[in-house]
């Protein structure tokens, strides 16, 4: 996630010269949905990155036990 007052296409810029694979846009311009890459760093100007490994597991949407 970039500041609020970064463009979608600043954005995207960023995260593609830093070395991610952009998924697609988040729901906000300044919000980027990437996939890192082994040598992908930190885009310059980000202000949050989460990690969601693993995520998937609480996302199955699978039946109570």
């Amino acid at each position: 996630m970039f500041p609020p007052w970064t463009s979608g296409a600043e954005a995207m810029a960023s995260s593609l010269a830093a070395g991610m694979r952009v998924l697609r846009a988040g729901a906000l311009p300044f919000v980027m949905i990437v996939a890192s890459e082994p040598d992908a760093v930190r885009p310059p100007g980000a202000l949050l990155l989460l990690r969601l490994d693993g995520l998937a597991g609480c996302l199955s949407g699978g039946g109570s036990a």
